[in-house]
């Protein structure tokens, strides 16, 4: 069984990426763009069917871009999030094209891309969706002001954010990072000295949330023996979890206990712990 570690997040945390360094993605010029660039089309091309998906997924990217480069960010925001709705039903729903034969780039992938695509052309910020979190061990959700719980089809990983807690429709994702390293290092995507124990998960928004309205919850399962990067069995008490401090650059903040009530840690391995916390959103 996987051991379960929760954690409260406060108001004042920043909802950013939890465990990966934030790259600086340079606005691209969108003043006046009225057509979609040949690069996007060809994606979109290879993704979506004619004539009626085609069509419909041509317009809305067009859409975001006309938007976006009259300044328009908010509604250009809002219109992308539409697009995401679209094209994840139509990707569930079997309906979009494999650009590949079963190659990669899968579908999947191709879609991410296509959305990552979009966002940096139309000079907005970075939608964190990736393969990884369209996986089952991923989740890719959308909560609006009246809440919601985000959690992965393993329940190794989750989210509970109350009413009030984010100010209007936001993408959810939740994507798995691998282990780091060999497991007697004890490394992970943390920048501390301190030992750290998977699972890894990287938990962020789009748009990106600068503050959330009251203080929400995530956790996560910890791995338990017989697997290499378990915690001793007379340690587990002690573990906690922890997140890259948004007011102390290069720092962590580790965060108290919390009720972990959303996942389910029994499905992974043979032990069990559950641990809750009262801070910021975090990840390790």
């Amino acid at each position: 069984m996987r051991r379960s570690q929760l954690r409260v997040i406060s108001p004042k945390f920043l909802l950013v990426p939890l465990l990966l360094a934030v790259l600086l993605l340079l606005p691209i010029e969108t003043a006046g763009q009225t057509s979609v660039p040949s690069e996007l089309q060809d994606q979109i091309d290879a993704l979506f069917p004619p004539p009626g998906l085609h069509k419909a997924a041509s317009v809305q990217v067009r859409n975001i871009l006309r938007q976006a480069g009259r300044g328009e960010i908010a509604d250009a925001e809002q219109k992308l999030l539409d697009f995401i709705e679209f094209g994840m039903a139509k990707l569930d729903g079997g309906q979009l094209l494999d650009p590949n034969g079963g190659a990669d780039p899968t579908p999947g992938d191709a879609f991410s891309e296509l959305v990552v695509a979009v966002s940096e052309t139309a000079g907005l910020s970075a939608v964190p969706l990736s393969e990884a979190a369209l996986g089952e061990d991923g989740a890719v959700e959308f909560v609006d002001e009246s809440g919601g719980t985000v959690v992965t089809e393993t329940e190794f990983a989750g989210a509970d954010f109350p009413a009030g807690a984010l100010p209007d429709r936001t993408l959810v994702v939740i994507e798995p990072l691998p282990e780091v390293g060999v497991p007697a290092d004890r490394d992970g995507p943390l920048p501390t000295a301190l030992d750290q124990y998977p699972l890894f998960y990287e938990i962020s928004t789009f748009p990106e949330v600068p503050e959330l309205g009251v203080p929400s919850i995530v956790g996560v399962c910890v791995v338990d023996p017989p697997d290499p990067f378990a915690p001793d069995p007379e340690i587990v008490d002690r573990l906690r979890l922890a997140h890259p401090d948004p007011d102390n650059p290069g720092g962590i903040e580790i965060l108290p206990l919390a009720d972990p009530f959303f996942l389910d840690c029994e499905a992974a391995s043979t032990g069990g712990l559950e641990l809750a916390s009262s801070g910021r959103l975090g990840g390790a």
